[in-house]
Parts: C-alpha cells; structure tokens; sequence
C-alpha cells in the first residue's frame, strides 16, 4: 500500500524559527478540532493540524481497529511511517525546524503519536497525549533508523507511555 497525501491545515508564526505544534484530532474529528487549543497557548508557534486518512463508518481516524479498543496494529505501524514521511516532506516545504516539533493528539491522534513515539523517539521534541491508549502490544525491537534521526539531539522527547487521571476542577 502506497502512502496516501494528507490533509492539513498549516499556520506560520509570526516570529521566524519559532517551534512547530503538530495537532492529531480524534475519531469523527478532523484537522480544524484541535485549532482552539493551539490558539490558547498563543502565537508564538506555528501549527501544523493533519487529518487523518483513515474512514470508519464516514468518520476520519489516524489507522484502522479491528473493534472497539483492539487496534490494527500492522496499520498502525504502516500509518506511523505514513505520518512520518509527510512530516519530512512538509517540513522544508513550510520552513519549519523538523527537530523543534510539539505534539498534541487527542484519543486516536494521541495513540499515533505514541507510535511514534515508540519508532521514532529522536523525532520530537516534546508530545501531549489526550485520552491515549498503548498503541501496540509490543514496543518496536528498535527505533526506525533514519538519517534524520541520528543526527537529531539524543533522548529529546523520552517515551512513557502510561494512563495519567486528573480531577478537573
């Protein structure tokens, strides 16, 4: 399977150099949902919002499931690599520092970044996960080798991936 373009919102900072916010919707959301959040944290970033490519019952989504909560886990390795490689692309296309990029994901957006979290761990610099579940049973053997990544900063964003609740006032 061929990976397929990805729909995407991108808004510049004003400041040059600025960090880059990568925002991951949920199922049935799209890349306009999580566009509020980055605006309350302000404008000194640029956003990158991407839907995902994945149709379940006509609702968007970042990789199939097999059921409610059991995840095709080939797809969401496939998808992981997907996501990934339309990051390098779009990186120099838009002008944005590749190595200064923030993930927000929310539910099934959050369950992608942890995958590439899982394969990819020199690629982000920090991440915010919303509502994730482990994404795969079994962490990779390895990170996915990529040039980009071994000449990225050393343990940068580290991965843990583990249920956190909070009492909301």
């Amino acid at each position: 399977m061929d990976y397929q373009p990805l729909t995407y919102i991108y808004r510049a900072a004003e400041q040059p150099n600025s960090r880059t916010l990568l925002l991951l919707h949920g199922t049935g959301g799209d890349e306009r949902d999580l566009l509020p959040i980055a605006t309350q944290l302000g404008a000194d970033f640029n956003v990158l919002s991407v839907r995902g490519n994945v149709l379940e019952n006509g609702m968007p989504r970042f990789f199939r499931r097999l059921g409610m909560g059991v995840f095709d886990e080939d797809d969401v390795r496939f998808r992981t690599h997907e996501l990934v490689e339309f990051l390098h692309k779009i990186a120099p296309q838009k002008g944005f520092d590749l190595h200064d990029l923030v993930a927000l994901g929310y539910s099934n957006g959050a369950n992608l970044i942890g995958s590439v979290l899982l394969h990819y761990p020199e690629l982000l610099a920090g991440a915010a996960l919303l509502r994730p579940m482990q994404p795969l049973r079994e962490a990779p053997a390895a990170p996915t080798a990529n040039n980009d990544a071994k000449n990225a900063p050393r343990n940068r964003c580290r991965c843990f991936l583990r249920p956190v609740s909070a009492t909301l006032p």
